[in-house]
């Protein structure tokens, strides 16, 4: 191999290789997708559309666990629906669910799901797309993070086409597990799994859990108009703050990809985009 964008092997794989004298492994190049992995509610779910159960889950899921067990470091830590890595826009002041079982427990009481007899309260299916082992990887984790709170979750495997068609057609789903990236701003990135003029059809990658607020949409609707940088960015501050409060979505990590490439390759770009940038200034030296 000479050179592979896009996170070319398993996580679990990434020391081994980058041990080897002949490979060097390099994380810029991604900072315009600036991506991060989530979890979608189904929120045509009775059960997932009370806020009290969304709230259990994300205290549930110990995210620096995740973060270390199932990235191996490679990210930090998510907080809301717009990544860190667009520091103009990103605010840290959004309301926080941190690692609670006993919280979510006392949450799951108070929706009216008591446990049962065999110690589970309800069923929910687990659906992750497949871009790789991580996601089900990630799958696997959220699913023994429920079942400490007496979530009985399942596991569903698809390829891409039967989940697209699941997930964004059928909305034949509880969770999933899927990616958001921002590319560059959030009227591009995050706004199109928050506003409700993006429940749309048959489109990936888009409002999936039927997420509806006034106050979100909102805000984004004014956010178009804006003509002020400055007033536009507070607007998007407080979306984020909104739709951290709702929770139809739980930001689980800003994910870190990376190239693996033969140190013989010279020449290769770093820029924000660079993973899919020409080539024409690479070489292979002697």
């Amino acid at each position: 191999m000479q050179y592979g964008p896009q996170s070319p092997v398993d996580v679990n794989d990434l020391v081994r290789i980058s041990k080897l004298p002949s490979i060097a492994v390099e994380t810029r190049g991604y900072e315009y997708l600036s991506t991060i992995r989530i979890v979608e509610f189904n929120l045509r779910n009775p059960v997932l559309a009370d806020g009290r159960v969304r709230h259990a889950i994300a205290h549930a899921v110990d995210l620096q666990r995740h973060l270390a067990v199932v990235l191996r470091g490679m990210g930090k830590v998510a907080t809301g629906p717009v990544s860190s890595a667009l520091a103009r826009y990103y605010t840290a002041d959004v309301p926080r669910y941190d690692f609670d079982p006993k919280v979510a427990e006392q949450l799951l009481d108070a929706a009216g799901y008591p446990r049962k007899a065999d110690g589970t309260r309800f069923p929910l299916q687990i659906d992750w797309v497949p871009f790789g082992e991580t996601n089900l990887r990630t799958a696997e984790f959220l699913r023994q993070s429920l079942k400490r709170v007496g979530i009985d979750a399942q596991i569903r495997s698809q390829d891409l086409a039967r989940y697209f068609q699941r997930i964004y057609t059928d909305n034949d789903f509880d969770l999933t597990v899927t990616s958001l990236s921002m590319f560059g701003d959030p009227q591009i990135g995050a706004e199109r799994l928050v506003w409700s003029e993006t429940i749309l059809k048959g489109v990936p990658f888009s409002n999936a859990s039927g997420y509806s607020h006034p106050a979100t949409d909102g805000l984004i609707r004014t956010a178009h108009s804006e003509t002020d940088p400055a007033k536009r960015v507070e607007l998007y501050r407080k979306l984020q703050r909104q739709v951290q409060g709702d929770l139809p979505l739980l930001p689980l990590a800003e994910t870190k990809p990376w190239t693996v490439y033969n140190r013989k390759v010279q020449g290769l770009e770093t820029t924000p985009n660079a993973w899919v940038e020409s080539l024409k200034g690479a070489w292979i030296s002697p």
